[in-house]
């Protein structure tokens, strides 16, 4: 759920930084949406009222799903190509461990942290259904991995790791 608001408050920062939407990214989610260019001095709750819509549309949800980007959208399918690259999986709060033990880097800077404008708290009910149902294959894969993470310990895990759970 927080990549998909992440997402959206990122796309809103792009509009922001480029009204004309002439750059790819902008561009497209313009076009998505059905909008010519973005408003530069639109008001904070209008922005808000956009990145609701944003989460109403497949374009702007399915595409940010961990499930889509490491599988078919599907539990399953990310276990399994998981599994199969055992690429190596770090859990956001062992981040700067992992940095500092993998490669020396003592770091907890955020630099493309987006700003809030839409925070979970302003979806209301149906929205927070919606964006639940949406997640739900994430939410299992998120829990897979952290039950490895926690049975293994330390900064990491790789993708065989989640054959033992």
């Amino acid at each position: 759920m927080a990549s998909l608001i992440s997402n959206v408050n990122y796309v809103l920062r792009r509009f922001r930084e480029d009204p004309e939407c002439r750059s790819p990214g902008p561009s497209a989610w313009a076009k998505s949406l059905k909008i010519d260019r973005f408003e530069p001095n639109m008001a904070e709750d209008d922005q808000r009222e956009l990145a609701r819509t944003m989460l109403k549309m497949e374009d702007f949800t399915r595409s940010i799903l961990v499930t889509n980007m490491l599988g078919r959208g599907s539990l399953n399918s990310a276990i399994d190509l998981i599994v199969r690259t055992n690429i190596e999986l770090v859990p956001l709060e062992a981040y700067s461990d992992w940095l500092a033990e993998q490669w020396g880097i003592d770091s907890t800077t955020r630099a493309n942290e987006s700003r809030k404008v839409l925070r979970t708290e302003d979806l209301d009910e149906s929205l927070l259904s919606r964006v639940h149902a949406v997640c739900e294959e994430d939410f299992r894969l998120h829990e897979r991995i952290m039950k490895a993470w926690r049975r293994v310990g330390g900064t990491h895990i790789f993708g065989s790791d989640l054959l033992d759970d």
